[in-house]
């Protein structure tokens, strides 16, 4: 049945061999043979009113898109930080009403090898995001799977599946809507609970009147070859399907596809980099597996959306004897900006080791990598001197 016949059907009380004519006007099929200046009009007058319905229901997703685009771009202070490297492409419907499809929305500059993109999927129903944030439930005894949940996925190559997640504007939440979580070394915080997490992604990450949902993603450059000006993305949402042990593991999972949206084009864009030492670098010395290692703090790779602190070592090291050390080096550092904001950095999330030791941290939305005049980490604050 055509997707126009559906939107007049609701409007009822209008035959379907009148419907099947207007639709063939507007090319969806072959229309009937016409036999009168009557017929003729009351069959354009019929497509007209198709067209305009439909020309409502893209409308309405073309707005989500655009509206979704202004969100991110203010919420990131693309603008107030002058991100170039920020892509943004003029938003558009890539699928026929009720079909699925995928629109990018922007590419945000990596401080890391990933590459991370926003992206608009549609349709999708509301209870798909609803099972996705409550994590499954149990099956009954009996069934090969224990758990399941409706999740979004991301690949290059269909074969490595990466999780692509809900976009939600912030993740402030008032305490009523968190709960106490302990570990098993006696570790305690608070966290939301999972109906918070479900509300702010339904009001922020959702528009109910067109089912588009709003996705981050990722995916790792290194999967690329290093020319690359695009990648091809293939997008999902899936049941995901795990098998749970008694003692509460996982032994074995699945992916069931439940719509598959299509390969949205990716440009890559090279990441604007500021490489600044500090005045005076921090000299440090530990026992390391193999022995006394030595080095100096040197300074740090600025991105717009993330740091890379730089450390000189001398001598043979694992990434465990530096752990600690870095952990204190980098505590409570922050960005000095020169309208005198600052900006909080996060802790490490990924090392490599070398001659030069580089820990990856993110930053909340961006900066203005120009801005920055001096970093203050571990207590002390650096001044700088371009690298």
């Amino acid at each position: 049945m055509l997707n126009a016949e559906l939107l007049l059907d609701a409007l009822g009380g209008i035959r379907q061999d009148y419907i099947t004519e207007a639709a063939g006007l507007l090319g969806y099929g072959q229309p009937r043979q016409k036999k009168n200046y009557k017929r003729v009009w009351r069959t354009a007058l019929i497509a007209a009113a198709i067209a305009a319905l439909l020309g409502v229901t893209a409308y309405a997703a073309a707005s989500i898109h655009q509206q979704r685009q202004q969100e991110l771009k203010a919420d990131l202070q693309i603008q107030e930080n002058h991100v170039a490297d920020y892509v943004q492409p003029e938003p558009g419907q890539t699928a026929a009403a009720g079909e699925p499809g995928i629109t990018l929305l922007s590419v945000q500059p990596s401080y890391d090898e990933f590459v991370r993109f926003y992206v608009d999927v549609y349709p999708v129903p509301e209870d798909y995001v609803r099972d996705g944030v409550t994590g499954g439930a149990a099956v009954e005894t009996g069934e090969k799977w224990d758990l399941r949940s409706v999740n979004y996925f991301t690949t290059l190559d269909d074969e490595s599946w990466r999780e692509a997640f809900i976009h939600t504007r912030d993740w402030d939440f008032a305490e009523e809507d968190k709960v106490t979580v302990t570990d098993e070394n006696g570790n305690s915080w608070r966290q939301p609970t999972a109906e918070a997490i479900q509300k702010k992604q339904l009001e922020q990450g959702y528009d109910p009147e067109t089912q588009t949902l709003t996705l981050e993603c990722l995916f790792n450059r290194e999967e690329l070859s290093t020319d690359a000006a695009e990648a091809q993305v293939h997008i999902i949402c899936a049941e995901y399907l795990a098998n749970i042990d008694a003692q509460g593991i996982e032994t074995e999972n699945d992916v069931g596809p439940l719509i598959d949206f299509g390969t949205v084009t990716v440009p890559l864009a090279e990441t604007a980099v500021r490489t600044v030492y500090f005045t005076e670098p921090r000299e440090f010395s530990v026992d390391g597996q193999f022995g006394p290692v030595t080095g100096r703090f040197l300074g740090a790779e600025l991105n717009a959306d993330g740091v890379v602190w730089l450390y000189e070592v001398d001598g043979s090291y694992s990434g465990e004897d530096m752990l600690e050390l870095t952990d204190s080096y980098e505590a409570d550092a922050v960005l000095e900006l020169a309208d005198g904001t600052k900006k909080p950095v996060g802790m490490s999330v990924r090392s490599e080791t070398g001659p030069v030791l580089r820990n990856y941290c993110g930053i909340p939305g961006t900066v203005d990598i120009d801005a920055v005049v001096a970093i203050t980490a571990g207590g002390i604050r650096y001044r700088l001197m371009e690298g």
